[in-house]
């Protein structure tokens, strides 16, 4: 990774780490500070009529639930390639009445795209000759001139290109022009050439961090669920929820941008955001259903699931993609960009997959969900009995003791 994306990681964790000391420690000695009356309104859905109507609905057809589900996110997802991280121009991130972009339009008018910075090649005094007539000859360059020479020293050579230094343009003359000059010992420097290593290194890095942020993902879920096939499932429904929010952001910025271009940074912090606050849904839901599954059986855990848990899920979700959105009213494309992606994905984690696509899938593996385990509350594997499900209303109502006062 780039070292501003490693300098983001610690800081990060610190803050996560903190803000969990907090909420062990200060937190949980507030609440008794204040006794009841920091929980009111209480939660009334141990006293009856707590079901919701998404939980009865995904009982009755699971399978249908989570084949609509996956439809849903295909939909989506077929639209992520639209999203392309070829880069933004500055004057093109920045607002229209900047005085920079009005500089770089008034420029580009009267002169080369590139003459505010050139592209500097370095070449050895020998084939000075050789590598200007290649530089003259490559796609994209208007004007290249030899500024300085002398015996025992590089020679330098200012190429002025057609295109602004830090468009996705730009970034490609450099390539045909260290392609070009292959053979010669030239080197290629400038502001195009670094920020086309810079593009270059961001998406290798990015093929090696999201793979190895899903591993530990799946790690973190494996351990805390203390099952295999269930953490599998819900890595690819956090993957899959990832790519609905790419194209559908793409769409809105093809539809109020007018154009779908980001940088990979975007794409890079989009995600990581939406993998944490998906795995932090997971745990919520999930974890709370193993808990009453372990009891009651897999379908009541589900039940009793979504009753205690998806008021809270539902809540977060709306508070943290309003929180994003917020970032769309903001001046430079780059945030804006996140704040749409993030907000969006938030919206389809919490909304769809968590609520819908995760309990019906729980629902139809039955027991199978925690493969390789076998919860007590489920009927033994292979009975061809479904799991141990309670009456609708018996989980409302206090069990009576039989034994005598």
């Amino acid at each position: 990774a780039l070292p501003s994306e490693r300098a983001l990681g610690p800081a990060v964790a610190i803050a996560m780490i903190c803000c969990a000391a907090v909420s062990l420690t200060f937190l949980p000695a507030v609440l008794t500070l204040c006794g009841p009356r920091a929980l009111r309104p209480r939660d009334r859905t141990r006293a009856g009529g707590g079901r919701t109507w998404w939980a009865r609905a995904i009982e009755r057809r699971p399978r249908r639930v989570w084949l609509g589900c996956l439809v849903l996110l295909a939909a989506g997802a077929a639209c992520a390639p639209l999203l392309a991280q070829s880069g933004v121009p500055l004057h093109q991130a920045l607002p229209a009445t900047a005085p920079s972009v009005t500089g770089q339009s008034v420029l580009s008018r009267h002169f080369p795209a590139g003459t505010a910075s050139p592209v500097v090649i370095l070449a050895p005094p020998a084939r000075t000759a050789e590598a200007h007539n290649r530089v003259t000859a490559a796609q994209g360059v208007a004007t290249a001139v030899v500024t300085r020479s002398g015996p025992g020293a590089r020679v330098q050579i200012l190429a002025t290109l057609r295109d602004a230094p830090d468009s996705a343009q730009a970034r490609r003359t450099v390539g045909r022009l260290r392609a070009s000059l292959v053979g010669t010992g030239a080197l290629v420097g400038g502001q195009s050439a670094q920020l086309a290593d810079l593009h270059t290194a961001s998406v290798r890095g990015h093929r090696l961090i999201m793979p190895l942020v899903l591993l530990v993902v799946l790690a973190v879920l494996i351990v805390l669920l203390r099952c295999l096939l269930l953490p599998l499932l819900l890595v690819a429904a956090a993957w899959g929820s990832l790519f609905t929010a790419f194209g559908a952001a793409a769409l809105v910025f093809r539809v109020v941008l007018g154009g779908t271009a980001t940088e990979p940074a975007v794409v890079l912090f989009s995600f990581v955001f939406l993998v944490a606050l998906g795995v932090d849904y997971n745990i919520f839901l999930v974890h709370r259903i193993r808990g009453e599954a372990v009891e009651r059986g897999t379908t009541a855990g589900v039940r009793r699931g979504l009753e205690t848990t998806s008021g809270v899920i539902s809540a977060a979700g709306l508070v943290l993609a309003a929180t994003f959105a917020a970032l769309c009213a903001m001046p430079l494309l780059y945030l804006a960009q996140i704040g749409c992606i993030v907000a969006i994905g938030v919206l389809v984690d919490t909304l769809l997959v968590r609520l819908f696509l995760v309990p019906a899938l729980i629902l139809d593996l039955g027991h199978r969900t925690w493969w390789p385990v076998h919860l007590p509350g489920d009927k033994a594997p292979g009975d061809g009995a479904p799991s141990r499900t309670p009456p609708a209303g018996a989980l409302a109502r206090p069990t009576q003791s039989t034994s005598a006062p």
